[in-house]
């Protein structure tokens, strides 16, 4: 049936199909017309005004009838019902919707509209952002949204009751707050905020209309709620009973992990022309898409003309290379090994090699994943040693090397870690312990200064040698009154008087032992290298690398296409190290005129 609606699109003039959804009463039937138009300005195309639709195309097994150019065509249930609730009564309504402007039986069709994605939706004249059918409690999200937007104390909500130790009602201890908050909750927890395509969707558009059924929501109310609340809930607002703080932080996660993406990367593409891809992979990693190609192709919009160039959409390929093509595109473009701080719990199916990220799963131990990119760009362990990467096949990436350590020894992984705890101290202070008489048994010189010289590399190497300045969003080198905080911390159990950033620091070394290893070399220097270490890895200095890599010899060979040289060994990637006295080029003389050829696969 398909193919009979469906007509040749021509490539080489970007066509596109919009939809013409005719007028209609809520209970008429639902019918519309494709129109094919081009993206390119010719003479001999109309290209109406038109909106797009962003939504969740729901089960497709279960689906209803529409007449679509005059044929029955069935669609999901979900869009079934964004089509009646938004035509228009008295005039057609103009949109371009995946699954009905796409021949979705036409796979040449789907991957080449995929490169048009940018230009459809940054050229609509508005996005309609559908979350799905009303329910009964739709209605009650306006309530805490306008409370947060009018920057109310939690206290001063009319819900509020503030009788400590009162149930307001038998199953409620949020003093009136949680009933409030329950269905703004369960708003956000809609599928549409977790979809990998819906937030390029959303990102690239000028204007949005947000529906839940017939209940409009704007985007501006959720930003200014979010702002407010987050603020409330950091200082003011100190909740009186346990539940209303439980359910006041679910509602601050909630609005932080849905609302702030959004508005943030909006933000950042007023005032600059692109996003760098692999940040936007790896930020959104966490979101679900049916295809484990989509987790690339779903994003593939957001990138810069050059990365769009590289990546052709082909279903047919092999997802390790799709999941690679982003991070060869980002080696050979500028020369850094910075694609390889992405790495991440790999899921074995895929079959993806050490270098190449595993973009559908969540990032490796609880280092935020902004954290560890500022954190490489701190350093300059290769110097001015560029790379000149080979990749074959997009299985074996060849760069260049210098060995310089092997791991004898791992301390503890602190398996847990929450910041900002009341209490953060205990888990951390027992783990640094561990790891200070494990540096301190390698110092058996006993004069005093080769002591303090061995604790100063303990606490830099504890730190990363780098501490947060601004709060959540910037780093900078370490410095001695960091350390001798961190010192007077661990030997007195408490905060030196004139420390105002002890908590921040403690939070910094929390994330840095957060499922990371302490570990000493053979010849006795100390390291943080990544949970998944063992004993005989070894640490390399790598051209283009900011930082060390900790790679694991492998008892695969191999040879470059039309080498004559023999199989050389190859090694799998641990991830990037802290080697104290290694970040800022001390090895990079070696690493000019000893430098050999590593496999990495």
């Amino acid at each position: 049936m398909a193919d009979s609606i469906y007509s040749d699109l021509r490539d080489d003039r970007r066509e596109i199909r919009l939809l013409f959804l005719n007028a209609g009463q809520p209970q008429d039937a639902i019918v519309a017309t494709l129109m094919v138009t081009s993206l390119n300005w010719a003479h001999e195309y109309w290209t109406p005004e038109y909106e797009t639709l962003s939504y969740v195309w729901g089960d497709p097994l279960t689906t209803r009838a529409i007449s679509l150019n005059d044929q029955p065509y069935h669609i999901t249930e979900n869009l079934e019902a964004a089509l009646r609730s938004l035509r228009h009564a008295g005039r057609a309504r103009i949109l371009w919707i995946d699954a009905l402007c796409i021949n979705q039986n036409d796979p040449r069709e789907r991957e080449h509209q995929i490169t048009l994605m940018r230009d459809i939706f940054e050229g609509c004249a508005s996005c309609v952002v559908w979350l799905g059918d009303e329910d009964e409690e739709t209605e009650r999200i306006f309530d805490p949204l306008y409370w947060m937007q009018d920057n109310l104390h939690v206290h001063r909500w009319p819900c509020f009751d503030g009788e400590i130790g009162r149930q307001v009602s038998e199953d409620d201890l949020t003093h009136g707050v949680g009933p409030a908050l329950k269905p703004l909750q369960n708003l956000l927890n809609r599928s549409w905020w977790y979809r990998t395509w819906t937030f390029q969707e959303f990102i690239l558009p000028k204007t949005h209309e947000i529906r839940c059924g017939r209940f409009e929501i704007p985007f501006d109310l959720l930003v200014r709620s979010q702002q407010n609340f987050t603020r409330h809930g950091n200082s003011c607002c100190m909740f009186a009973s346990n539940s209303l703080m439980v359910m006041a932080r679910q509602t601050k996660a909630l609005l932080g992990n849905v609302v702030l993406p959004l508005y943030e990367t909006r933000q950042y593409l007023e005032r600059n022309d692109d996003l760098d891809f692999l940040a936007t992979l790896e930020d959104n990693c966490h979101r679900i898409a049916t295809r484990d190609h989509d987790k690339v192709y779903g994003l593939i919009g957001l990138a810069a003309q050059a990365v769009r160039d590289s990546i052709t959409p082909n279903y047919s390929l092999d997802i390790a290379a799709i999941y690679a093509q982003p991070v060869v595109e980002r080696l050979r473009s500028h020369a850094s090994l910075r694609p390889l701080v992405a790495l991440r719990n790999q899921d074995k199916e895929l079959q993806l090699p050490s270098w190449v990220p595993d973009w559908s799963s969540n990032p490796i131990g609880g280092i935020p994943p902004w954290l560890r990119r500022s954190r490489y760009d701190l350093f300059s362990a290769c110097g001015s040693q560029l790379l000149h990467p080979r990749i074959y096949d997009h299985r074996v990436l060849h760069v260049r090397g210098i060995k310089c350590e092997s791991l004898k020894s791992l301390g503890q992984i602190m398996e847990t870690f929450q910041e900002g705890l009341a209490d953060p101290v205990s888990n951390r202070l027992l783990v640094l312990r561990d790891n200070y008489e494990m540096a301190m048994s390698e110092n058996t010189d006993q004069d005093p200064s080769a002591k303090n010289f061995q604790q100063t590399a303990f606490w830099r190497t504890m730190l990363f040698d780098c501490v947060r300045c601004d709060g959540e969003t910037s780093l900078r080198r370490a410095k001695g009154s960091d350390y001798n905080g961190l010192r007077h911390l661990f030997d007195t159990g408490s905060a030196p008087p004139d420390e105002a950033n002890m908590s921040q620091l403690l939070n910094d070394v929390g994330f840095n032992l957060y499922r990371a290893q302490f570990a000493i070399t053979t010849s006795g220097r100390l390291a943080m290298a990544p949970f998944n270490t063992q004993v005989g890895d070894e640490i390399y200095i790598l051209a283009g690398g900011n930082m060390p890599f900790v790679l694991r010899p492998s008892a695969i060979t191999f040879s470059p296409p039309g080498s004559s040289d023999p199989p050389q060994p190859c090694h799998t990637l641990v991830g990037e190290c802290y080697l104290d006295q290694f970040m800022d080029g001390e090895y990079s003389d070696r690493l000019r005129e000893d430098s050999a050829d590593i496999f990495i696969i």
